[in-house]
């Protein structure tokens, strides 16, 4: 589920968005990038933290491709750029979920408002269309929910998460461990 870096998908790589990392660099930080190889909550040796990238012309197809969802939503405000707010949040292309991936030593900087209160309107939104909203610190998954939040433990990338209505009316969360993708 998570643990790399999100691919992004070519198109989104070639598209030209209104901001630009600037000196954010919590990306470096947050994700696993094995082309590098970097391992998630510790800083990429090519990155200069507050500066950026030291191989920027010849970084990983991996670190091209991905575009958090500050840079892509121009609407979002100043402080949801990943260095302010600590976390970088993604949309995953193939689940439809939101994925919050937070820096390790500000592991509580989500529940801060006012990310908090819009992260549960979000898992809200989302569990209406079954598609969760999870964070992460390190690889430790936690699922946001209206009423409350589920710490679902580690998450490897091939784990997969399955949402969907339970037969009283309340929504059934179920965690398959190795499971290959549809």
């Amino acid at each position: 589920m998570t643990g790399q870096m999100p691919g992004q998908g070519a198109a989104q790589g070639a598209q030209t968005f209104k901001r630009t990392c600037g000196t954010c660099t919590l990306c470096c930080k947050v994700y696993d990038i094995p082309a590098v190889p970097t391992a998630m909550g510790e800083w990429c040796a090519h990155c200069e933290p507050g500066k950026g990238c030291k191989i920027w012309e010849s970084r990983p197809d991996q670190c091209r491709a991905f575009h958090c969802n500050w840079i892509m939503m121009d609407w979002l405000g100043e402080e949801w750029k990943p260095e302010i707010a600590k976390f970088v949040f993604t949309l995953d292309p193939t689940s439809g979920y939101l994925l919050f991936q937070v820096d390790p030593g500000v592991p509580d900087a989500w529940k801060r408002e006012p990310y908090y209160s819009q992260i549960k309107t979000w898992a809200a939104e989302g569990l209406s269309r079954a598609r969760g909203t999870l964070v992460f610190v390190n690889k430790a998954a936690t699922l946001v929910m209206p009423d409350g939040d589920a710490q679902l433990g580690e998450l490897k990338p091939e784990d997969r998460i399955n949402i969907g209505p339970g037969g009283d009316g309340t929504i059934k969360v179920e965690v398959k461990r190795g499971q290959k993708p549809n």
